[in-house]
């Protein structure tokens, strides 16, 4: 047996958190298909470091351009003005085990707040753009931007497109079956998945890749 959800919120889905349907769709939660995680980085306009910490995003390229699709970016973040002013941003894939670092971020995120001290990260800089990079990073994409729209007419968030102008691999992850895809790699955004029977679903939880097959 399948169960359908249709566009309409179902009345029965719980709300787990003031504005929950409003900031996200509840396909979000009845779909509960995971993301990868990663630290936006950026400058704000006083100069200071700004992380972002992500998911709801993309990457695909042909030929020569490689390009990063965020998603979900809010208009009124940082990130956003700051991508907006420099033309430039990095993504910073780090391991499960900087969750908590990069929790603390969202926190400390005031105009005068350094976002890298907040979360104990060392702070580099791209070669190729004016962003900053979190040195911990096991792979980092330097990004100029494309172009930057709404999700749609009267969204609250945007839709960020960045060609990767080049990236930077640890020698440890820098191989065809590597630490990339297990623990020491990439995680994954598992965000509330919802009971689609009871209605509930406020736990989110975080997820690392294992290969199950080489093809």
């Amino acid at each position: 047996m399948k169960i359908a959800i249709n566009e309409q919120k179902p009345e029965h889905f719980r709300v787990s958190w003031e504005g929950q349907y409003e900031v996200f769709s509840h396909f979000e939660f009845v779909c509960g298909i995971p993301s990868a995680l990663f630290a936006i980085g950026t400058y704000k306009k006083n100069g200071k470091p700004n992380v972002c910490f992500h998911a709801w995003s993309a990457f695909q390229g042909e030929g020569d351009g490689y390009y990063v699709i965020l998603a979900g970016i809010s208009k009124n973040c940082h990130t956003y003005k700051n991508v907006l002013r420099d033309k430039s941003f990095t993504v910073n894939f780090l391991s499960k085990d900087y969750y908590d670092a990069l929790i603390k971020t969202i926190f400390h995120n005031k105009d005068e707040d350094n976002e890298f001290l907040a979360g104990g990260f060392t702070a580099g800089k791209a070669e190729t753009v004016n962003a900053p990079v979190i040195e911990e990073s096991f792979l980092t994409l330097e990004c100029e931007l494309a172009e930057a729209r709404d999700l749609f007419l009267g969204s609250r968030t945007v839709l960020i497109l960045g060609k990767a102008k080049r990236a930077v691999l640890e020698d440890s992850h820098a191989h065809r079956a590597d630490k990339k895809y297990g623990p020491e790699g990439f995680m994954f955004n598992i965000h509330s998945p919802i009971d689609l029977k009871t209605g509930e679903g406020e736990v989110s939880a975080v997820a690392t890749m294992k290969i199950e097959k080489l093809v």
